[in-house]
């Protein structure tokens, strides 16, 4: 690393540090564990809240940082160059000390995803009582001591038979797409190359012991009869060269596909998506969840009865179900005389047996114990999973899309036209529950130690405003896709905590802006869903229409204005990211299409699993999905990423959608009206819609 900064710039630093601090009777200090939280932050986010990186009493917190050659091209590229000369100086706020760059002061600091191969320099700057600066200053040893979390596989269902009475499962085939050393693959990676990630091992869920590091030799495990009708939880660790790890989770149900192990009695078992469940319920007014919801069901044992649930608490978890009344004897502990036991786990109980489940916050970032038992039979039927619940930033339910109408302004005396149609757009319209957390919110925590954040919306050009709660519509938002942030806050935060972007499409359905007057124009409108109607983002649209120039726009909102064309041609696209929603799910669930076990029950799967677009389900499909999987091809050879379809198209044969014509091209030809249209976007290689629509 090149030597920092000159004796005489640091005493003058230090100087500015006690003078300033003497006269200003306030304090600025570091958070603990500065480096940890700075090296987590490459996992999940590109920027730090100066405020969140230290302790203070003073104002007008400030930071910048020294940045690394490598990295200036992301300055650039984020728009740091503000005179456009191509170069990164003073005039753009960035200042050179002794050979070393300062990024501009800032309210936060950038951290930059990729390569950070050198310590570096954090600098905080803050504002006293008498407006004199008080400096604090930190190197940053970025160590290799971090690696980023592998993605798993959708948890998928293993199917023995005679030719296959056992076989192994191995590490490698069940982490999706590549893993780069401590770098994420995305759209802000720099020009510095990083090794990736080769070795992984597995093991049934692992569970955290201090000083103990899972086997990294164990790269497969066997699945044979013994794990019939079982759903198993599995730890997928991924290994730096340095011996670091980190691990996802997905989960294996074993399926004897022709009896060829002996026949064994009816078993209930966990939803595959189980930690999903318990997420989505948390956010819920009650998160109570009763067994019934925790079980995936088939056959006899779809109506199961008399279900019982429990499961394990810490020690130190054992506040919230005292408060709850679980202490039926009064003396202050959970014990056998409250029908807890104490006898599986020397580090926590087991709940009473109850009709539901109830979770806490204290919950999160713990192991937990899941039984479910149901004696609805003379055969007692039981299941259990340990599971590993992440501590989330918050809790909550909402909507990414949704649609508006204008209204009929009833206020006739407004002289302008675009205030004929108006509407409001809030956040709760998006919302279907509120925003949760567990330590950081605008109230005292409730029953299950939640605590309540407060939410505000605005376009997103505009400035986050805490107070700002609606956006208001008018015609001259009319057939267009208005993006907007949702700011999440609590009452001692001057920034947002996080945010989402969410858009909704606005529509003059009631002619509010009028039919005769200027904002009334022939045009097409359109959206793209996928097939739980769901709004699909970044696909390409191409607009054609004779003697005028081509126009590309953006899903999930289209539109056109149509006055004088004769007629429009119009074709989606979307080619990137083909492993988005493939896994070998997917290969498994073709198989059993082509030996005609489980057949498509959609036409739209029909269309993902003819891979090669040659009109058949066959092997060869099969085979050129595993090669995209493995990465031996990089894209679909006769193939795009997506297809889309005429959201109209009514198939003839919905068992044999592939021997008919597929409209993916929409062609409007009287063009005096509004015309809306739709298309239904199949993601190639995906059977089971896991795919994300960003």
């Amino acid at each position: 690393m090149k030597k920092r900064f000159s004796s005489a710039v640091l005493a003058l630093v230090f100087l500015a540090l006690g003078t300033s601090g003497k006269a200003q009777d306030g304090y600025i200090r570091f958070v603990e564990n500065l480096e940890t939280v700075v090296l987590q932050a490459h996992s999940y986010r590109s920027a730090l809240n100066v405020e969140s990186l230290v302790q203070t009493n003073l104002t007008k917190l400030n930071g910048r940082r020294t940045v690394d050659p490598t990295h200036e091209a992301i300055y650039l590229q984020k728009g740091y160059d503000l005179n456009k000369d191509g170069l990164l100086n003073q005039l753009d706020g960035f200042e050179s000390i002794d050979d070393e760059k300062f990024s501009p002061w800032n309210y936060y600091i950038e951290i930059m995803p990729c390569g950070e191969k050198e310590p570096f320099y954090f600098e905080v700057r803050a504002l006293g009582k008498d407006s004199m600066p008080v400096y604090l200053q930190k190197l940053i040893p970025f160590s290799d001591s971090y690696t980023s979390a592998p993605r798993c596989v959708a948890p998928f269902n293993f199917h023995l038979n005679q030719d296959q009475g056992s076989a192994k499962i191995y590490a490698r085939n069940l982490i999706n797409g590549k893993m780069y050393d401590r770098c994420y693959q995305n759209h802000f990676i720099d020009t510095t190359v990083t090794p990736t990630i080769q070795r992984f091992s597995m093991e049934p869920w692992y569970i955290e012991l201090p000083g103990v590091k899972p086997d990294s030799t164990k790269k497969s495990f066997e699945l044979s009869c013994a794990h019939r009708d079982k759903s198993i939880l599995f730890s997928v660790f991924a290994w730096d060269e340095h011996g670091n790890f980190n691990r996802c989770l997905t989960s294996i149900t074993v399926v004897d596909t022709t009896n060829y192990c002996l026949p064994t009695p009816a078993q209930i078992q966990l939803s595959d998506s189980l930690e999903m469940i318990l997420y989505h319920s948390f956010s819920l007014f009650k998160p109570v969840i009763p067994p019934i919801k925790l079980l995936k069901t088939s056959g006899s044992l779809s109506q199961p009865k008399k279900l019982k649930v429990r499961r394990s608490i810490r020690n130190a978890n054992l506040a919230p179900w005292i408060e709850l009344g679980y202490d039926l004897n009064q003396d202050g502990n959970l014990n056998v005389l409250d029908s807890f036991d104490l006898g599986r786990k020397d580090k926590f109980v087991l709940s009473p047996w109850l009709d539901s489940l109830p979770l806490f916050c204290s919950d999160f970032g713990d192991s937990l114990l899941i039984e479910i038992a149901s004696t609805d039979s003379a055969t007692g039927r039981f299941t259990e999973r340990w599971i590993h619940l992440k501590h989330p930033t918050f809790f909550a339910d909402y909507k990414l899309g949704i649609i508006k109408f204008l209204e009929p302004n009833t206020n006739t005396g407004l002289p302008k036209y675009p205030e004929l149609g108006i509407a409001t757009l809030q956040a709760s319209d998006f919302l279907k529950s509120p925003f949760y957390s567990c330590s950081i919110g605008v109230n005292s925590a409730d029953f299950w130690g939640r605590e309540l954040l407060s939410t505000s919306i605005s376009r997103i050009s505009e400035v986050s405003d805490p107070n700002q709660k609606a956006i208001k519509l008018n015609c001259h938002d009319d057939n267009s896709g208005i993006l907007a942030k949702i700011y999440v806050w609590n009452n001692s935060s001057k920034f947002p905590l996080f945010d989402i972007l969410v858009n909704a499409g606005v529509y003059d359905k009631k002619f509010a802006c009028g039919i005769d007057h200027q904002w009334f124009t022939p045009a097409v409108n359109g959206q793209i869903y996928d097939q739980k109607r769901a709004l699909i983002l970044g696909v390409k649209v191409n607009l054609l229409s004779p003697n005028r120039p081509l126009v590309e726009q953006m899903s999930p909102f289209f539109y056109y204005a149509t006055q004088g064309a004769p007629y429009l041609l119009i074709t989606p696209t979307k080619t990137t990211d083909p492993l988005n929603g493939v896994s070998t799910f997917d290969l498994i669930q073709i198989h059993r299409h082509i030996l005609n076990i489980k057949t498509f029950d959609s036409p739209y799967q029909y269309i993902a699993a003819d891979i090669n677009r040659s009109g058949t389900i066959t092997t060869l499909d099969l085979i050129q999905l595993r090669k995209v999987i493995l990465g031996i091809d990089a894209n679909f050879a006769n193939n795009s990423s997506w297809r889309f379809i005429n959201a109209d198209h009514i198939f003839q044969d919905p068992n044999d959608p592939l021997k008919e014509y597929l409209p993916e091209t929409i062609r409007i030809g009287l063009l005096y009206n509004r015309h809306n249209v739709e298309f239904i976007g199949i993601k190639i290689g995906d059977l089971n819609n896991s795919a994300t629509l960003k």
